[in-house]
């Protein structure tokens, strides 16, 4: 599986944490935003974890802490089975993990060689609700990414809570105070919030560095990995991550999937009571249940390779038979491509499942005639920099697996017949 993704909390273990006032004489050389991006982004990286097959199952950031040594979450690394990190252009293997502190969702990756200057690391007890913070991270593949915000609490004795946007991707990254000092290390969000994220004090880091082992544990982790370093905390558990299913993902894919039998209609939706197993001709899904069903399990899916980054951000389809598709990915996790496609579904011809030439499985719409697709591009920053239309006559949606691929296929094809689509045969 793939997995791009920040914890996402639960707020009734979210207290707020009373503190006395801590007087501490502040050095007077507060630097600005912009001196500390340039100070701090060369030594935040971004990393990749594999599978057993080198595909990635996960990203996320971290940053480094000693010259060969990168701090970041447990959770991003805790299903490898290798990984390696990118600084730029340059990329490095994770030789092992020389600490792991589970319970506060730290890790702390091997390199071979030093490649970027270790950064400094400051104290929580030195900062104050109100106190200005920066993160630095790749959300969503957007490597050097960086923003700023304010304390707004502390919840426990683990976890400092700020406004600074954290995203998937930020995992693992820094939070520098204004002095461009390390304080915390991005972990969590919760969801339904908003600004609500959260960051692992820099003092559990500190802990766990000065436990590291000299010995690398080799990927992947076991629970019997040394290293784990048990501190005490006052916040209850973090629940699992939330995982989305990794659909190895490939562009420019134009030909013939293999057929496979359209004529199972998909199972009901979820509310949706089945016929009797008695009745014999079972009853067809409705437009409406059908397009409930592909959205429940099309919206949302990721699909990854060691350059693409790929999600199917929305699909619903209208009443009148519009179907509305948008998808984004990165290339090299710098420049994100937002496609958006809006045909009507009387124009498509077959619907076909099947693995492209790759033998990754996918959804196949094929149409009788041209449709519109709709790209906007962006740069590392997120910011707009062109548009283009263009024009296809095929529109290719991964699904990672051959049965959400047949299911899916199933799905679209008792839509074209709702809507009056299909091949259609020439009178003689």
């Amino acid at each position: 599986m793939f997995v791009v993704s920040v914890h996402v909390f639960n707020e009734g273990a979210l207290a707020q944490t009373t503190r006395k006032a801590t007087f501490v004489k502040k050095p007077q050389s507060r630097l600005t935003g912009r001196e500390i991006a340039q100070r701090v982004l060369p030594s935040v990286v971004i990393v990749v974890a594999q599978d057993t097959d080198g595909k990635p199952v996960a990203f996320g950031s971290g940053f480094f802490v000693q010259p060969t040594v990168i701090a970041t979450n447990y959770h991003v690394i805790k299903d490898a089975t290798s990984a390696y990190v990118r600084c730029g252009d340059p990329k490095f293997t994770v030789v092992g993990v020389v600490g792991v502190d589970r319970n506060n969702d730290l890790a702390l990756l091997k390199l071979a060689i030093p490649y970027a200057p270790p950064l400094t690391l400051g104290s929580e007890a030195r900062t104050s609700i109100g106190d200005e913070v920066f993160v630095a991270g790749n959300p969503h593949g957007l490597e050097g990414t960086f923003s700023q915000g304010n304390i707004s609490g502390f919840r426990g004795d683990a976890y400092i809570q700020i406004t600074a946007p954290i995203s998937p991707g930020s995992s693992g990254g820094p939070v520098m105070d204004g002095f461009g000092r390390v304080i915390g290390v991005a972990t969590a969000r919760i969801k339904e919030g908003q600004n609500l994220n959260f960051a692992v004090s820099v003092d559990y880091l500190k802990l766990l560095l000065a436990n590291v082992t000299t010995r690398p544990t080799p990927l992947p982790l076991t629970s019997q990995t040394q290293g784990q370093q048990p501190t005490q905390r006052s916040l209850a558990p973090v629940p699992p991550v939330q995982k989305a299913p990794i659909i190895p993902f490939k562009t420019g894919i134009r030909r013939e999937l293999p057929r496979v039998d359209m004529d199972r209609p998909p199972p009901p939706p979820p509310g949706i009571v089945a016929p009797p197993a008695s009745t014999s001709t079972p009853s067809t899904p409705s437009l409406e249940e059908t397009a409930s069903w592909l959205k429940a399990r099309l919206e949302g899916l990721s699909v990854a390779t060691d350059k693409f980054l790929y999600s199917v951000e929305h699909i619903s389809v209208s009443s009148s038979c519009y179907m509305d598709l948008r998808i984004n990915y990165n290339f090299d996790f710098s420049k994100r491509v937002a496609g958006k496609y809006s045909p009507t579904l009387h124009l498509v011809e077959r619907v076909e499942a099947g693995q492209n030439q790759s033998n990754y499985w996918a959804i196949w719409l094929k149409f009788r005639s041209n449709i519109y697709e709709y790209n906007e591009f962006y740069n590392s920053l997120g910011q707009l920099i062109g548009k283009k239309e263009d024009k296809t006559n095929s529109i290719v949606i991964f699904t990672g697996t051959e049965d959400l691929a047949v299911r899916g296929a199933n799905a679209f094809n008792n839509l074209i017949k709702i809507c009056g689509g299909g091949v259609r045969k020439e009178p003689f």
